[in-house]
């Protein structure tokens, strides 16, 4: 719904999060904790992108907003 409302300029951009850096950084932090190297720590900042129609037609951007195409 964010994206139709982007395309029709109800709204001028939002924020989102990527998924396969969240489950990387998951999966990652998990192993790294489990195995003794690094102990888990309370926050991770998994990062956002802002998304507005300067950027929408950019692959990195398409890749966020479409992961399985």
């Amino acid at each position: 719904q964010e994206i139709d409302y982007l395309k029709k300029g109800i709204i001028t951009g939002f924020v989102v999060q990527n998924p396969f850096q969240i489950g990387y950084l998951g999966v990652k932090t998990l192993y790294e904790h489990l195995a003794g190297i690094k102990k888990a720590p309370a926050r991770i900042d998994t990062g956002v992108v802002w998304v507005d129609m300067k950027n929408f037609n950019q692959p990195d951007i398409q890749k966020i907003l479409y992961p399985l195409k």
